[in-house]
């Protein structure tokens, strides 16, 4: 099972599947958060009189074994490793340090500012080998352990209005190489300083799907994925949208698995209609799991933009649910891309992936499946981060839940999308009124 050690502001430090171990300061505060997979749900932390899937934990010298307790869905939810169906053990190691270096390894911490000197946090940044294999990530401030001598590298990611300028300090200071080649022998710190005239205005893990659907008082939203051809179903919502004007609404269309070979007369027109209705229209791009290109969806993106203008938001489906440093990369580059062209990004992993993921994109779909979500995963998904952040999907469910469930998930998700009709998106639900009316009711 997928672990994460963060920091107290529930940012990722390091990460690993089980059995794994963590090296830790000695009387520092930690956040241990055992991930849940598919229909393998976290019980309990074996030994401990916790049942929370983040566990507060304090470093002390020596070692110490904790073990996640997991069961399958509908098995026993008792709190011991003899009666729960999965069991998963992670192995957290505390180790000694001082200011000085601890035996043959040394701290580097990796901070981030903008260009008048602000603290910033919240920044990507990932320590690879020389020959660039990536070892761990997390988000600023950051610490990492490094072997006194050995040569790594050190990346940090530009995101939204900030842009990589150049590394202060740790013999870095000027340097605009990124990532930058490092070697210590001391506790070093260095500062990755961004440029941009709002730099340092923003959150950097926590924006909006779709900063044009309205402010904090905005009832929670629906995204609709209008696959169908141009049609009634189209007229429909629009319909839906001006019985409900307060209730921000997501379009994607998806001429032809993306925008097509060329500009569609119909869908141009009905997508024209659907804006002027109030309703945010994003382009549907299919990435295969990153085997799509980064040129492909760049092209694809500035067709969309080309073709069908009222375009705002990218919707890049099939996203992987396993992180990795090519996972950041392309993400990364892909969002950067869509807001240089004054776009934002929404990617489609179909379930709940690392916390890293949230850096490397504008918006994460974290459920798109049959059946409605249970409150407690979507409260695990979204990692304690914003719900602004994130979208789900559930289709072939037969009756609306009631006010309670619209009101407890607006917690978590920004948008929602439940149909009783199946994963073709060939139709809308038959209860879509229905679902407008309690949506609206969530202000």
């Amino acid at each position: 099972m997928y672990i994460e050690l963060q920091n107290p502001g529930g940012n990722d430090i390091a990460t690993g599947f089980t059995p794994v171990t963590f090296s830790l300061t000695p009387s520092t505060q930690y956040l241990v958060y055992a991930n849940n997979y598919e229909q393998i749900q976290f019980v309990c932390w074996g030994g401990l009189s916790t049942s929370s899937n983040t566990l507060n934990y304090t470093a002390s010298s020596g070692s110490q074994d904790l073990v996640a307790i997991y069961a399958s869905s509908g098995g026993s939810s008792a709190c011991n490793s003899t009666t729960s169906s999965s069991t998963s053990t992670t192995t957290t190691t505390s180790t000694t340090s001082s200011s000085s270096c601890g035996g043959s390894s040394c701290a580097l911490t990796v901070l981030s500012e903008n260009a008048t000197g602000d603290t910033i946090t919240g920044y990507y940044t990932a320590l690879s080998s020389s020959s660039g294999s990536l070892i761990t990530d997390s988000f600023t401030p950051a610490s990492f352990t490094l072997t006194n001598g050995v040569g790594y590298e050190i990346q940090a990611d530009s995101y939204g209005v900030c842009t990589f300028s150049h590394w202060e300090g740790g013999g870095l200071s000027g340097s605009t190489t990124d990532p930058a080649p490092i070697s210590i022998t001391s506790p070093t710190t260095i500062e990755a300083v961004y440029s941009g005239s709002d730099c340092g205005l923003q959150t950097t893990n926590s924006t909006s799907t779709a900063s044009a659907a309205g402010g904090a008082s905005a009832p929670m939203g629906l995204i609709v994925p209008m696959y169908m051809d141009p049609d009634s179903y189209w007229t429909e919502l629009i319909t839906a949208k001006e019985a409900y004007p307060s209730v921000p609404v997501i379009a994607i269309i998806n001429p032809e698995n993306g925008p097509g070979p060329s500009s569609d007369s119909t869908y141009a027109s009905y997508t024209a209609n659907l804006a002027s209705a109030g309703i945010i229209i994003a382009g549907y791009i299919d990435t295969v799991e990153m085997s799509t290109s980064i040129s492909s969806v760049e092209s694809q993106m500035q067709e969309y933009v080309a073709w069908y203008p009222q375009v705002s938001v990218f919707f890049l489906d099939d996203m992987p649910d396993t992180y990795s440093s090519s996972f950041a990369s392309y993400y990364s580059t892909l969002t950067a891309y869509a807001n240089s062209l004054g776009k934002t990004t929404i990617a489609n992993p179909g379930w709940e992936v690392s916390a890293s993921a949230y850096a490397t994109t504008d918006g994460i779909m974290f459920y798109e499946s049959s059946g409605l979500p249970s409150l407690s995963y979507l409260q695990g998904a979204d990692f304690g981060d914003s719900a602004s952040h994130f979208s789900f999907i559930a289709t072939s469910v037969s009756s609306l839940p009631d006010q309670s469930y619209f009101d407890s998930a607006a917690q978590y998700a920004a948008y929602t999308y439940i149909s009783n009709q199946g994963d073709s998106y060939s139709n809308l639900p038959t209860y879509l009124m229905q679902e407008m009316a309690e949506l609206a009711a969530t202000a």
